[in-house]
């Protein structure tokens, strides 16, 4: 057994939060969808998994080698990363503009709908750096296999990720009303994820 279920849960609660929070990827379907129906938004969500697939495996297998190579440069990278939560949670707090007016313009093939969602997220480090700063708080190094463990939670992160944005993308109608009109959320759900992000840090900080 390589992992710990009690992280393991606590894990999928927060990756739910931050998947169910507006950003560009969540506008970037509801976009589509709304245009060009569900199927569209689920193709949306194809392509940014598919970009997300990369940065996966290469986060995940690039914080394992750290583990091997050294323990105490695996930690400092874990530092790191909680600064980059913190970094997150400063530019997400500040933003009054998370949930902005979807893009209008005209259809466009599902097939270009999938390559540029793809290319979006693929040309995106920063997913990188966010797994880099996430994942390693919930490994248990005393269990073995820092790379089953990493490898595990990263695609677990994806497959939510992506139920979560074929979800969205298929409740498109009524979830773009939801996230453009709804004052609460775009009052204060920006406010609500950084808290998550600051938390996120701390608890990175409070394993050492």
């Amino acid at each position: 057994m390589y992992i710990d279920y009690s992280k393991y849960i606590l894990f999928l609660a927060t990756t739910f939060i931050i998947c169910i929070v507006p950003g560009p990827d969540m506008l970037y379907i509801l976009a589509n969808s709304i245009k060009d129906g569900a199927k569209a938004g689920v193709v949306s969500a194809l392509g940014m998994a598919l970009g997300m697939l990369t940065y996966t495996i290469i986060a995940s297998t690039g914080l394992a080698t750290c583990f091997l190579v050294s323990q105490k440069l695996f930690n400092i990278i874990q530092i790191l990363g909680g600064i980059y939560l913190l970094w997150i949670a400063y530019n997400t707090f500040k933003d009054e503009s998370i949930i902005k007016s979807l893009d209008t313009e005209s259809s466009i093939s599902l097939r270009m709908i999938f390559k540029r969602a793809f290319t979006t997220n693929l040309l995106n480090p920063k997913i990188a750096l966010f797994y880099i700063a996430f994942l390693p708080q919930f490994t248990t190094p005393e269990l073995g296999n820092i790379t089953f463990q990493l490898l595990f939670l990263g695609f677990s992160f994806l497959i939510l990720g992506l139920i979560i944005d074929s979800v969205i993308g298929i409740l498109s109608g009524n979830l773009s009303i939801l996230l453009i009109k709804n004052a609460f959320i775009k009052k204060y759900l920006n406010k609500i994820s950084s808290v998550i992000y600051v938390i996120l840090a701390i608890r990175l900080f409070y394993i050492f």
